[in-house]
């Protein structure tokens, strides 16, 4: 069984890539979603911290940081600005406070940002000039940025989601500077939502990497916050604002600044992780590409140049790993010992700064050893090198880190010269006291002499590797160190061998969840230039969505279960699987509208649309099993065979009276098509017409934004508005027809709720579906229809020579283009069609438009044949989603187009006024136009 996190990362939500194709907003937004799906199901907590409830998991936590790291840092940065500033409430806290906040924090309640970097002062912490002046006279604290140079920046998460920053300032109490403290300073009430009074929030964009990390500028203007506010663990102010504290002033700023030490060891991991990636596909593109020899074509592998440069790359990632290693041992056996903590403070500087430099070196390597490979972003290198190259100033510079550590060798003799990193250690610090100072490169040069003091031990301590290559690990220190007495052999370059970097790939190969990159695959190749040697359809470009059939064929003969990354679901298009996944509710559910929701519309919007979400999912299309049978039973009464038929004379008056306002040349979609299904629904729901017309805007942006428009005028805003008119208007017929009943519709569901007890949100919830699912496809079928119809001038011929073929004309549009297009699923386990398998919870696009043109079912699919026998099509549906209101429309159809021809024998289209087409709109295809001509009318 593999790690929770990586199958976690195998769910839509995560999908690889994703990031390149989505707006910076949509990006942010994305981030913070997949931060709460791990958080919120307990993979990465703070309670996994040392010194936490869940300490025992620290290790584990780290390796996630790594897989992350390999993943997306900017994810893993966004993770950590949220972990810093949780162990800065949970270090500092009292106990009180911790469990107030413990919830918000390790479920992710909120949002949390670590405010603590000032945009003068950098790391630089001890000059912090942000500034909480208690108040006594209101007893409250004032947070204020009181210069340009004192605003907090950098600040990851709060630029648009953050609920809470963690604000590291001086504290004043009677004009008394007490040093610094932490703060907690709620600065929205709900993730992105407005910001509350006496703050203000900037962009740091444009930046270099971790574009999706809400990092953001934050000034504080007189923002009054309660006492409470103030972290309590080892400072308090009285009621009377007393302020008392048991740190010495001199040790306030080192107290505050142990919350940085667990922080810096995920930087290593998540550097650990990034660059085993790409040493690893860096390998995999030299097995697989070719370059020319004298005999043959041979693997880029076989070239010992590369195999040198490749086998340094590799040996500085099992540096890291043997660093980390030994650095986490000591953290786990030494964290709850007082006396080391300073020691361990320097072994973070030491790891973080020599980690994120080795592993920033690894990837910008790899990058030129991929060549154009390793600069496209689906290969993962370009793209972990860009956001990596934070990692070098995120939680402190690494050069300003190498100081602290000189000053501790300095200050800290630590043995007698057992090792070449030992003895170089020895050498600089003798060299720094006998000048009584050290300089920026003998600071440097001590951190990697430890650091690699670190790496031999662990080395030697476990068997990650054998001692030979433990040597040609001390070997790649030597451009750090060669000044220092470390040179390297020629032995390094001999054993790079293609048995002993396939040994070490082995060795950091990471799971292959994490892996996405095409060059990972021998046929790399042919995947990018893919476009160049196949039709694969672009359902995101507006001429396949006007004339999506040959994009249909083309998956129904190569690709019959396609995932479509553009739309986030697979679409399933030959004729048996369609029918299979019609009737099949156990597997493929209709309960489909949150998911629906999450795959087209940006996270940042989803909060604004859940009472959509609820609303629609209570019609009877977004139910299965029980739910869905009661609801169809409410309509019921409304929609058998009597009810139907005995609407036909009211459908000849609507049609007949239409058809006399129309002559010469006229656009029948607007002119009839539109008009003719609402004003048949009008009279099925007991409505005047007037009032029927308002149901074409209420029903269009609903079912355009459910059909995924393209356009923003018929987003979620639209639908949210349209679905509460609707609601809102029937609420009050509902209410007339329960006091004085008809015999309409509404009057019959009424009837049949009160004998099944239904309550009225349900008897509600279906009497709007009804005008939702109706109006719009009828129209666009019957224009389609026609539209067909006179493009076929034999066909049309033959029906006006035998009106009997009515039927089955009508039966071949539906077939030919259906106008909704499609139905939708959410997979309720794992469903294997063929050789691929399409994962539970992922959406399902049933392309019954595509399945109604399956050659192997329909003979000359593509021709439009009105005489075409046993046209079994799946237009209505199948099971017990069939379609209710199948029959209103066969006969709807039948009366206008009988009369239409009867009357207008002659029509025909207009070459220089082409018909227009609503291309937005995968689903609900559709025409905006369909001008004709009407010709002579006829006198019968």
């Amino acid at each position: 069984m593999s790690d929770p996190l990586l199958q976690l990362l195998q769910t839509p939500l995560f999908a690889p890539g994703k990031r390149h194709r989505l707006s910076l907003r949509e990006y942010m937004d994305l981030n913070i979603d997949r931060m709460r799906a791990i958080i919120g199901k307990g993979l990465m907590t703070n309670d996994m911290w040392l010194g936490q409830r869940d300490q025992s998991a620290f290790r584990l936590m780290l390796e996630r940081a790594a897989f992350i790291g390999a993943w997306d840092y900017s994810l893993l940065a966004c993770i950590v600005d949220h972990f810093i500033a949780g162990d800065a409430l949970f270090a500092h806290g009292s106990q009180l406070q911790i469990t107030q906040y413990h919830q918000e924090i390790c479920k992710l309640d909120a949002v949390y940002a670590f405010g603590c970097t000032e945009i003068a002062s950098g790391s630089d912490v001890g000059n912090l000039q942000t500034t909480i002046t208690y108040d006594p006279h209101n007893h409250c604290l004032i947070l204020n940025s009181p210069t340009p140079q004192s605003c907090k920046f950098w600040i990851g998460n709060a630029l648009h989601a953050a609920g809470v920053v963690m604000v590291l300032g001086r504290l004043i109490v009677n004009d008394v500077d007490e040093g610094l403290h932490w703060f907690r300073v709620r600065i929205r009430e709900k993730e992105n939502g407005p910001l509350l009074p006496g703050v203000s929030v900037t962009s740091c964009d444009p930046k270099g990497g971790i574009h999706a990390n809400q990092v953001a500028g934050i000034r504080f203007s007189e923002m009054r916050l309660p006492p409470g506010a103030m972290m309590q663990r080892y400072a308090r102010l009285s009621p009377e604002g007393v302020f008392t504290s048991e740190v010495p002033r001199k040790e306030r700023l080192t107290c505050a600044m142990q919350t940085f030490i667990q922080e810096r060891l995920f930087l290593i991991a998540g550097a650990r992780g990034a660059a085993s990636m790409c040493v690893y596909l860096t390998y995999r593109f030299a097995c697989h590409r070719l370059v020319r020899t004298d005999d043959n074509n041979q693997p880029l592998l076989t070239r010992p140049l590369f195999r040198q440069r490749l086998y340094v790359e590799q040996l500085k990632v099992l540096a890291l790993r043997l660093l980390e290693q030994a650095v986490v041992s000591r953290f786990e056996a030494c964290w709850h010992q007082p006396s080391r903590k300073t020691e361990l403070h320097i072994l973070a500087a030491i790891v973080k700064s020599i980690g994120t430099w080795l592993g920033l070196e690894v990837m910008r390597a790899c990058r030129e050893l991929c060549g154009s490979q390793g600069f496209h972003h689906d290969n993962q290198i370009i793209t972990l090198c860009m956001d990596h190259e934070i990692s070098t100033t995120f939680a402190g510079d690494n050069n300003v880190l190498c100081c602290q550590v000189a000053r501790d060798a300095i200050n800290r003799p630590r043995f007698a010269s057992e090792n070449i990193a030992q003895r170089i250690e020895s050498l600089i610090v003798d060299q720094c006291r006998s000048a009584g100072e050290f300089t920026h490169r003998q600071a440097v040069a001590l951190t990697y002499a430890r650091a690699l003091d670190l790496i031999i031990e662990e080395g030697k301590r476990h068997s990650l590797v054998p001692a030979e290559t433990l040597q040609d690990i001390v070997g790649v220190f030597s451009p750090k160190l060669h000044d220092r007495g470390l040179v390297a052999g020629t032995e390094l370059e001999r054993h790079a061998t293609k048995a002993q970097l396939r040994v070490i790939n082995k060795l950091l190969k990471p799971p292959s969840e994490l892996v996405s990159a095409p060059i990972d695959k021998k046929e790399y190749v042919k995947r990018f230039t893919k476009p160049l040697y196949d039709n694969e359809p672009n359902f995101s470009n507006r001429n396949t969505i006007r004339n999506p059939y040959k994009a249909y064929a083309w998956l129904r003969e190569n690709r019959p279960v396609y995932w479509c990354e553009h739309l986030q679901a697979w679409f399933l298009t030959r004729y048996s699987d369609v029918f299979a996944a019609q009737a099949d509710s156990r597997r493929f559910s209709s309960n489909r509208m949150q998911q629906l929701i999450d795959a087209r519309v940006p996270g940042n919007k989803r909060t604004q649309i859940t009472e959509f979400i609820k609303l629609a999912s209570g019609w009877m299309y977004s139910q299965d099993g029980e739910f869905h049978k009661a609801s169809r039973q409410l309509l019921g009464n409304a929609f058998t065979p009597r009810s139907i038929g005995s609407l036909r004379t009211v459908i000849h008056d609507i049609t007949d009276r239409e058809l006399s306002g129309l002559h010469g040349q006229t656009d029948l979609k607007t002119g009839l098509f539109d008009r003719i299904p609402a004003l048949i629904l009008a009279r099925l729901y007991g409505m005047e017409d007037d009032e029927a017309l308002n149901l074409r805007r209420w029903t269009r942006d609903i079912v355009m934004f459910l059909g995924g428009s393209q356009d923003a005028d018929q987003g979620p805003e639209q639908a949210l508005e349209g679905i509460k008119e609707m609601y809102a208007w029937f609420a009050v017929l509902i209410e007339q027809r329960r006091r004085q009943p008809r015999d309409d519709l509404v009057s019959r569901v009424l009837e049949s709720g009160q004998n099944s007890a239904a309550s009225f949100d349900e008897v509600l919830a279906q009497i709007v579906f009804i005008l939702v699912a109706g109006y719009t496809t009828s129209a666009d079928q019957l224009s389609l229809g026609l539209l067909h119809l006179l493009k076929h001038p034999g066909q049309l011929k033959t029906l006006l020579a035998d009106p009997t073929l009515i039927g089955s004309f009508i039966e071949e549009m539906l077939r030919f283009d259906p106008a909704g297009s499609l139905s939708h699923r959410v997979l309720m386990e794992d469903v294997t069609i063929g050789d691929v398998t399409m994962k539970k919870g992922q959406l399902v696009y049933l392309v019954r438009a595509a399945a109604n043109r399956d050659p192997t079912k329909f003979p000359d699919p593509d021709n439009f044949d009105i005489r075409r026998p046993k046209n079994e099509h799946l237009t209505f549906g199948r099971g017990e989603h069939f379609c209710m209101g199948t029959a209103l429309f066969r006969l709807e159809a039948e009366i206008v187009f009988t009369s239409l021809l009867k009357r207008f024998p002659d029509l025909h289209l207009i070459a220089r006024r082409p018909v227009t087409w609503r291309n937005n709109n995968l689903q609900f295809r559709g025409l905006k136009t369909l001008p004709v001509d009407l010709g002579q009318e006829s006198e019968a």
